[in-house]
């Protein structure tokens, strides 16, 4: 026979109400909070990652940018610096109207050989007249086709400097002027838009030391410059010239004031258009 369950009293009630919650608290932590917590801290975490990754790009993109600008802006002031100095040398060997027109035009090989027997007559009478000795065949080896240069037109730029080397010269006064030697020009840099050329000339005097130290302080100077240290220049377009080097020699045994020079110049010339090469053959040389 079976017994009626009894009814649970108040206390019971309240524990079982009790344990009821606790268990459904429970699967709730483990089912629902639980879950939400993980996925809370998974979000933090990630999104910690994420500003962390974003703070570091922007700092290495803005050291980058800051890097390009300041190499972009050394590189325009390197650049501005590079062009005045060539703007600088440009006007510091920059040869007469005339001179720098023929160099781009096509060589005329008569031309050449009526204007260096001309420029030779100017300086055997600027010697006279400054009682300067000069060897007769001295300027007969101022430059000329035998020289077979690369580029021909580059002959008009290697007369005018030695025309110039020997007008210092005798812008100094100095006695005599006993030898005169130039070699071939040559390229040293070329590029799409300029070529670097030297002229070598080798030239040796005589003359008191006052006259040669004129001489020697002239050779770098351009026209203006020479009338400030009160030296006449032969004209007003006198390039400046470079002393490579030279030999100082007591000449004279009775004038102990009076000393040889033996010096090397050169005339550098930074050309724009470059100049181009017709080659060799006499065929490719104007003839008028």
């Amino acid at each position: 026979m079976t017994g009626h369950l009894r009814p649970l009293n108040n206390t019971q009630r309240v524990q079982l109400s009790l344990i009821a919650f606790g268990v459904a608290l429970a699967l709730s932590w483990m089912f629902m909070m639980r879950p939400l917590i993980a996925s809370r801290e998974g979000l933090r975490r990630s999104l910690g990652e994420n500003i962390a990754r974003v703070d570091s790009l922007i700092g290495t993109n803005s050291w980058t940018m800051n890097q390009i600008s300041a190499d972009v802006t050394r590189a325009t002031l390197e650049k501005d610096h590079f062009e005045n100095i060539v703007q600088f040398l440009e006007g510091r060997t920059r040869l007469s109207i005339t001179v720098t027109k023929r160099l781009v035009e096509p060589f005329q090989l008569i031309d050449f050989e009526i204007t260096r027997h001309y420029q030779v007559e100017e300086l055997y009478e600027l010697a006279r007249k400054g009682q300067t000795k000069i060897n007769p065949e001295l300027l007969l080896v101022f430059p000329d086709y035998e020289l077979r240069p690369e580029i021909p037109s580059l002959l008009w730029a290697h007369l005018e400097a030695s025309r110039h080397a020997v007008g210092t010269a005798l812008a100094a006064k100095v006695s005599s002027i006993e030898s005169f030697e130039c070699t071939q020009g040559e390229i040293l840099k070329r590029s799409d838009e300029r070529v670097l050329l030297r002229f070598p000339i080798r030239l040796t005097l005589k003359g008191g030391m006052t006259q040669v130290r004129g001489f020697l302080a002239s050779l770098p100077l351009r026209s203006k410059e020479m009338k400030a240290i009160e030296i006449a220049p032969m004209n007003d377009d006198k390039p400046a010239l470079h002393l490579r080097g030279f030999d100082l020699l007591k000449s004279s045994p009775i004038d102990p004031t009076e000393v040889a020079l033996l010096g090397d110049i050169d005339y550098y010339l930074i050309q724009s258009p470059v100049p181009q090469p017709v080659g060799q053959a006499p065929e490719s040389i104007t003839l008028e």
